[in-house]
């Protein structure tokens, strides 16, 4: 009996039993409890602009329009303003769909906020698109359903079970993860949980009540109503302690920050009474509320003169002023800001007190070390520049830096140390100067800067990092090195002249010991060769007559026909290259003893090339893949020695094949006549590892050698611009390290108008 009497009370909010129209009661007071949750919800919204306020609200908008369709259908159906058979094949799927979208928003807002939002995130994204889908199957397959059994309820058919089941599960999860978290933390409200619960319990009764074709819905159907309402409430209420319990965490805050105030705060109404202070404000003054302002700081019956307050509050904005306060004795900055109501009307004004006793005293001092520092700045004999940290730009210069420079000092203010140096230069010590690895200061022993005049200047530039008027700068004195480096380089010359005599001296001693060495052996090779090939026509008579007789008979694995062919070029080939080795000596002798050369073959500079080739054709084939000589057409022949411009030719050859790092790359070779300046060129070009700046301008002195250890002796550059500035020649390289290649110019000049040869080399 008791049970009964409670199911009857918990009928009268809940709805479910009695009349229709006692339904009434049950969607109007969830629709009350919603809009109370959308009111709360909108303001904070309105206020405060937080993603999580927005969310309830829409939730509660949901929850709303969810009560009202539900009272339209089913009181406005028992009052007769509504037919019922037209809305009910719409409204089930929608009530039911807003009542999960409803669930699953405040479900999310409070995931969010308590959780954290990447599972709320998760949990909506998840949420939403299988509400959607549920809904899109259930209302097609609902009406059909409905035309086919016209007086059966949404409970008997499927789609209703497949809601509540999804929104069981939809509910279940928060619940699970509230209580995870509880469990982990304490940090949710177990009123929280508490509500999401009932949602979730409200379901699983109206599971059980379809799943048993509501037998005991005269029982379930108020206590799952009764669920749903006073959840509303609930989640009202954990909303409301929340934002309570930000706004005392946020007023506590405010307090805190407001009392840690370095400064003297007070707030004063319209009457300049004192309303609040904080706490250096009552050690700077003592207690002083309920007192005027003017009477606490000038003892006086009326505003002072240039009163903040008193002009913030005519203006109605900020004001500010330094005064001194003899009654302290300080110096303090008094500002004003207007406070305001709802309204916008100023109702008191906010002042803060500064003291700027400290400031000032160090503010002086500074004033006078700084006079200080621009009169020796300025005094000084020794040239400085004053560098800005920041951007790295003149500031200043001193009279010894202009006069040093020839610039005046608004230019170089103006222009920087752009017209001083290369870009690069300028690029290199900007680099410097805006390195914060560098900022105690750095030297650089040798920097090049132009004068106004064209002049160029080596100084020691020495940046030492300066505080001055409150910014960081550089402190650039300048040391003038040009005359030491001048009379440095002219001793260096001198004796780079001296040595360079010594070593060609010796050189003209070691040479001559060399050509008589060389020359013995190869007039012994010379006198067997002319024997040699003599002896080999008689021989390979004999040697054919055994052949005959015997085909099977192999000479060095070679049959008797090739050996015919290959001896008498092998002999050939050695007696060529014996009279290439007298040639040399000859040469090396006359280049020792400083003869004059004589020029007087005609030459032709690609039978030259051909020639250098033939000789180096075995070292090319095993060096690169891609030798490629492209000689020039219509070159004229010029008077020359043959012999030794092929040496200068094999010479650059040998280097380009040694800078080759594998056979994939390429050596070029071209000969071109160039009629403007009557000069046949030669382009060696190589694909090979470059080299280096620093040593490009030395390759060419006598023993000057990067193969050490390799069999470089640093003669053969030498040589070669020797025997082309014979003939009145120019040897010139151009090279870039790393892998970059390197290419040699020879230019010759045509020293007598010839005919052009006709002939074509391959």
């Amino acid at each position: 009996m008791l049970f009964e009497h409670l199911l009857d009370i918990l009928a009268e909010f809940g709805g479910g039993r009695g009349p229709t129209g006692n339904a009434a009661v049950r969607f109007l007071l969830a629709a009350f409890f919603w809009t109370t949750l959308a009111y709360v919800s909108g303001m904070e919204w309105r206020n405060r602009r937080d993603g999580r306020d927005r969310l309830i609200l829409l939730g509660a908008l949901l929850g709303i329009v969810r009560e009202f369709v539900l009272f339209g259908a089913e009181y406005g159906s028992y009052l007769g303003y509504v037919s019922f058979p037209s809305v009910y094949p719409f409204f089930p799927p929608v009530e039911r769909v807003l009542t999960m979208l409803s669930g699953i928003l405040i479900a999310y807002a409070f995931l969010r906020y308590f959780v954290g939002q990447e599972f709320s995130t998760f949990y909506l994204r998840a949420a939403l698109p299988v509400v959607a889908i549920l809904y899109i199957v259930v209302a097609l397959a609902w009406l059909p359903y409905l035309q086919r059994q016209p007086h059966t309820g949404f409970g008997a058919f499927w789609g209703d079970m497949a809601f509540r089941l999804t929104q069981t599960l939809l509910l279940a999860v928060p619940v699970a993860v509230f209580v995870y978290h509880r469990i982990r933390t304490s940090k949710i409200p177990i009123t929280l949980l508490a509500a999401t619960s009932f949602l979730l319990l409200d379901e699983i009764l109206m599971v059980i009540n379809l799943y048993t074709k509501e037998h005991y819905a005269r029982a379930l159907a108020p206590i799952s109503h009764n669920l749903h309402i006073w959840a509303i409430p609930i989640f009202t209420w954990v909303y409301w302690e929340d934002l309570q319990s930000r706004e005392h965490e946020a007023r506590h805050r405010s307090e805190a920050i407001v009392e840690a105030v370095a400064d003297g705060l007070s707030i004063q109404n319209r009457s300049y009474e004192i309303m609040y202070q904080n706490d250096r404000h009552r050690s700077m003054f003592g207690d002083e509320v309920g007192q005027r302002c003017y009477s606490v700081l000038d003892d006086t019956d009326r505003p002072c003169e240039r009163c903040p307050l008193e002009r913030m509050f005519a203006t109605g904005q900020a004001q500010k002023i330094e005064r001194w306060l003899p009654s302290l004795g300080r110096y303090l900055e008094i500002s004003a800001t207007p406070l305001r109501d709802a309204s916008g009307q100023i109702v008191a004004g906010l002042e803060l007190i500064h003291d700027l006793t400290a400031r000032r005293v160090t503010e002086r001092a500074l004033f006078e070390s700084e006079q200080r520092f621009r009169n020796i700045f300025q005094e000084s004999a020794e040239p400085v520049l004053l560098v800005s940290a920041v951007s790295a730009s003149i500031v200043d210069a001193n009279e010894a830096a202009t006069s040093l420079l020839g610039y005046k000092k608004k230019d170089l203010v103006r222009k920087g140390f752009t017209p001083l140096m290369t870009h690069s230069e300028v690029s290199s010590l900007q680099e410097r100067l805006l390195n914060p690895e560098l900022r105690e200061g750095f030297v650089i022993e040798r920097q090049k800067m132009y004068r106004q005049d064209g002049e160029i200047l080596t100084l020691t530039f020495n940046a030492r990092l300066i505080r001055l008027r409150g910014e960081n700068v550089y402190y650039c004195s300048l040391w003038d090195l040009t005359e030491k480096v001048r009379l440095d380089e002219y001793w260096r010359q001198s004796l780079e002249k001296l040595i360079q005599a010594e070593k060609m001296a010796f050189l003209g001693t070691m040479v001559s010991g060399f050509a008589h060495d060389i020359n013995n052996p190869n007039q012994l090779v010379a006198s067997n060769i002319s024997l040699l090939s003599e002896v080999w026509p008689d021989a390979i008579a004999a040697l054919g007559h055994i052949y005959s007789n015997n085909p099977g008979v192999y000479l060095g694995g070679l049959p008797l026909a090739e050996v015919a062919e290959a001896v008498p070029r092998a002999i050939l080939d050695i007696r060529i290259g014996s009279d290439r080795i007298s040639k040399i000596v000859s040469n090396l002798m006359a280049f020792a003893r400083s003869e004059e050369t004589t020029l007087k073959d005609s030459v032709y500079i690609n039978e030259v090339v051909e020639n250098a080739i033939a000789l180096l054709r075995h070292r090319i084939r095993k060096q690169t893949e891609h030798f490629i000589f492209t000689p020039g057409e219509g070159i004229p022949t010029f008077q020359g020695n043959r012999q030794r411009l092929e040496q200068v030719v094999i010479n650059l050859i040998s280097n380009a094949l040694e800078s080759l790092a594998d056979q994939g790359a390429a050596v070029t070779i071209l000969t071109e006549y160039s009629p403007e300046t009557e000069e046949v060129v030669v382009q060696v070009e190589d694909e090979g590892a470059g080299i280096p700046a620093d040593i490009l301008s030395r390759i060419q002195e006598p023993f000057f050698t990067t193969k050490q250890g390799r069999g470089g002796s640093g003669l053969g550059l030498t040589i070669s611009r020797v025997f082309v500035q014979e003939h009145g020649g120019i040897l010139s390289f151009e090279s870039r390290a790393p892998a970059q290649g390197t290419r040699a110019l020879i230019r010759l000049p045509v020293r007598k108008k010839a005919e052009v040869s006709s002939m074509t080399y391959l």
